[in-house]
């Protein structure tokens, strides 16, 4: 594959002939853990958005770990949204070589209270 100089690039216009890789200029690191009040439940998910868009996602470990390595420097939101706990989002500004801590306690939603909406809510 060979270089390319002197090529310009403008917003929502093609520029045919040319294939870009984009890297970011700065990055770092985002982790932590997700906790729980009562046990701990599998398969949670940990997503990360930018400006609204989902940029990543992961799963976290048998310890509750999460992390997201090489992200470009800018304000992300982290959020776990676990079926019978309470959402939580984090937010966190991530610049060059940083090593950002996010950790979320989840606490668990009031079952009883929750089934009693979903039988309002369908009248079943």
């Amino acid at each position: 594959f060979a270089s390319e100089t002197g090529v310009s690039v403008a917003a929502e216009q093609d520029s045919a002939g040319h294939d870009f890789v984009l890297t970011a200029a700065s990055t770092g690191d985002i982790a932590g853990t997700v906790a729980f009040t009562v046990t701990l439940p599998e398969a949670v998910t940990v997503t990360l958005t930018w400006t609204g868009f989902t940029v990543a996602s992961t799963g976290i470990d048998s310890a509750g770990a999460y992390g997201f390595a090489g992200v470009p420097a800018g304000a992300y939101r982290a959020r776990v949204d676990e079926y019978l706990f309470q959402p939580e989002s984090l937010d966190a500004f991530v610049t060059a070589g940083s090593d950002v801590p996010l950790s979320f306690v989840l606490d668990a939603v009031d079952i009883a209270r929750a089934l009693n909406l979903r039988v309002r809510a369908t009248g079943d």
